[in-house]
């Protein structure tokens, strides 16, 4: 059996550890997110925008890894104009996700930010408005960069 250096763990253990297994309703909703993709090409790139009911992060992080950028829309269960977004951004491209969802959360009266790669917002207003504006607002900045 394959020990990782410097711990008791296997190889097996430490995976386990480091992925979970996903709870039922979980797995259901980053899948029901997959299955609203709308995919859009912008010169070379792939832009992939979704909402969920749920795991919002968890299924941007997903459609991130294979698309170039992804954003995924969750509406606040208690507040139904209150609409969560993240945003993220492949590794091999050199745009700062963190700056267009400040952007993005002040134009739809609300407040943004994070990481270069894995950002998020909340804004106020409708999914399809606020995504439309995401599509929008990482073309503008891929533009700039001359991406």
């Amino acid at each position: 059996m394959l020990m990782y250096k410097n711990s008791s763990y296997t190889y097996d253990q430490l995976l386990r550890l480091a992925f979970p297994k996903r709870p039922f309703d979980e797995k259901l909703a980053i899948l029901k997110g997959l299955q609203r993709v709308r995919i859009v090409i912008y010169d070379e790139y792939v832009i992939a925008l979704s909402y969920v009911g749920s795991n919002n992060g968890e299924t941007a992080s997903i459609l991130g890894a294979i698309a170039d950028i992804s954003f995924v829309a969750q509406k606040d269960k208690q507040k139904e104009h209150v609409v969560r977004v993240s945003g993220r951004v492949n590794m091999h491209i050199d745009v700062g996700i963190n700056k267009v969802m400040e952007d993005i959360g002040k134009r739809f009266n609300g407040m943004g930010g994070g990481h270069k790669k894995a950002a998020g917002c909340v804004a106020y207003g409708d999914v399809e408005e606020i995504l439309n504006y995401c599509e929008e607002r990482i073309k503008e900045e891929l533009k700039k960069k001359n991406l």
